[in-house]
């Protein structure tokens, strides 16, 4: 079986997190919490895929009410 895997949409956890304007342990808590998207963890290496961390940051967006 030779599958091919796109690394590049790929984001560790640290990158997450710079992206997200958290930091990196605040990230781990809602990772263990269930408050992050999907994740993929290989050994000890977290990665999230770049569209998912775009669309779970958009779906935190606060539009304010008008006056």
């Amino acid at each position: 079986m030779n599958a091919s895997f796109p690394t590049s949409n790929f984001v560790t956890e640290k990158q997450a997190a710079t992206l997200l304007g958290v930091s990196l342990s605040t990230l781990q808590q809602r990772r263990f919490k269930g408050q992050m998207p999907r994740y993929l963890k290989i050994g000890k290496s977290v990665r999230y895929d770049l569209a998912d961390l775009m669309a779970f940051a958009e779906s935190c967006r606060v539009t304010p009410p008008n006056p």
